[in-house]
């Protein structure tokens, strides 16, 4: 586990200080309603409501020149490249977009597992834990009939060397 750890660049991240039993968390309800991502569009980071205008708005009615029919004509057709352009773009976006979110879905499916399991193996161990717990009075007892022994031992080692010596 140990090179995991170096490799995953997790040690020194241990968090046995927290106390999960007392029901402590360091969820963040904030971090998680903004998924993490500063730059997505939400209520509280709503786009620029900027629309797309080539030409300014023509107000006065007026006659255009041949050649400005011309250059609108040709700004026409440099704009048609560019719509196609933005259109392509955008749809881009959009499938990075969703290839992101599936992303996500993967990483938050790991993380779930990760806790569920996590959370298993803490009652698995829990469970040693209780189980070492109820044997403690035994190795007690044990302990206690040791020293008893070693007493008794000591107690009749005496004994025969006071008889020793009175001989």
């Amino acid at each position: 586990m140990s090179l995991l750890k170096k490799a995953f660049g997790l040690e020194g991240n241990d968090s046995t200080g927290k106390s999960l039993g007392s029901g402590k968390h360091s969820i963040n309800h904030d971090s998680i309603l903004s998924g993490g991502v500063m730059q997505r569009i939400s209520p509280l980071n709503t786009p620029d409501w900027e629309s797309y205008q080539t030409v300014p708005t023509v107000k006065d009615a007026r006659n255009f020149t041949p050649e400005e029919a011309q250059r609108l004509t040709q700004l026409r057709k440099q704009n048609g490249v560019i719509t196609k352009a933005t259109r392509t773009s955008f749809v881009e976006l959009q499938r990075i977009d969703r290839q992101d979110a599936r992303k996500a879905k993967y990483r938050s499916r790991y993380l779930k597992t990760n806790a569920r399991v996590g959370q298993q193996q803490a009652r698995l161990n829990a469970g040693v834990g209780r189980n070492l717990h109820s044997l403690r009075p035994g190795y007690a007892r044990m302990s206690a009939s040791l020293e008893s022994a070693d007493n008794s031992a000591k107690q009749q080692i005496a004994a025969l060397t006071q008889q020793l010596n009175q001989l």
